[in-house]
């Protein structure tokens, strides 16, 4: 068995721009976090799970669109399309992957697992002698298929699992404040406790996400989110997204009342999954 587990990108809203993802102006895209795919497509600024998914024949179509509303628009709206069209293109032609991304390898049905930064070229340097695959012009939805490929030429029967970590900022009062690299499938609250949990004297009812500097998740949706046991991926929180925890008074007499709270939400985002796997 080859298990990857692959972030992302390191070019989140914090660090710069996303990987070349202004491709996602004509997919359809979820409009808020939580909430239903809304019909009208996005602006090619906003980056969601969703558009960073999009498959080569998606964004193929995508391009199909760009080019021809740039060759019935004019002024500024034909700009807009034919920045599109070019966005597209090169995602395409480049792929998802640049030189700093890491990612996290397990082979043979290890069940430790090792972490490998991507190398300029891009390319990953496999262990066990196994060449370095390349990741020029490979997208994100193609990754499994690209390292299955390539594994067939030297290992036989390879199976092949890939999972994106997203690289996510926690801030304010909890246990250790900073970067981490965590899977879309975690849920929402588990974040926090990842960063050593909450601290004394947090405000856990006003902790929201920004992206930016902008706040994209308010508190009660995030409450609500946590409650859901909603992952980091339903929540369309993206590379970059900073989670902060505001500080309040050190007399903070609801603090059994918050661990309960954040404790009783990773317990249903636990059933949840349990009750996913035998489904």
């Amino acid at each position: 068995m080859v298990a990857l587990a692959l972030p992302a990108a390191a070019h989140g809203a914090a660090a710069g721009p996303a990987l070349a993802v202004s491709s996602a102006l004509l997919l359809q895209t979820p409009a808020t976090a939580g909430r239903a795919t809304d019909a009208t497509p996005r602006p090619a600024s906003e980056v969601t799970s969703q558009t960073l998914r999009a498959t080569r024949a998606e964004l193929t179509a995508a391009l199909d669109r760009a080019e021809r509303a740039a060759s019935r628009a004019s002024g500024r709206e034909r700009e807009r399309a034919q920045a599109e069209a070019t966005a597209i293109r090169a995602r395409l032609r480049d792929g998802d992957f640049r030189a700093g991304d890491r990612l996290s390898l397990a082979l043979g049905g290890d069940t430790a697992t090792r972490e490998i930064s991507i190398r300029e070229g891009p390319q990953i340097e496999l262990p066990y002698g196994i060449p370095p695959l390349v990741l020029t012009g490979v997208l994100r939805a193609e990754l499994s298929d690209a390292v299955a490929t390539h594994l067939r030429k030297y290992v036989r029967e390879p199976d092949v699992r890939v999972r994106l970590l997203q690289r996510l900022s926690v801030s304010g009062a909890v246990g250790r404040p900073g970067v981490y690299w965590v899977q879309p499938d975690m849920p929402l609250a588990e974040v926090i406790m990842r960063a050593g949990g909450i601290g004394a004297g947090a405000k856990t009812d006003k902790v929201v996400v920004t992206r930016a500097g902008k706040e994209v998740i308010d508190r009660k949706t995030f409450a609500r989110l946590s409650r859901e046991g909603r992952t980091v991926e339903e929540s369309n929180l993206q590379p970059g997204d900073e989670v902060r925890v505001p500080i309040g008074s050190q007399r903070n007499w609801g603090q059994i009342a918050t661990y309960a709270f954040f404790g009783v939400s990773i317990l249903t985002a636990a059933l949840a999954l349990i009750r996913s796997s035998y489904q």
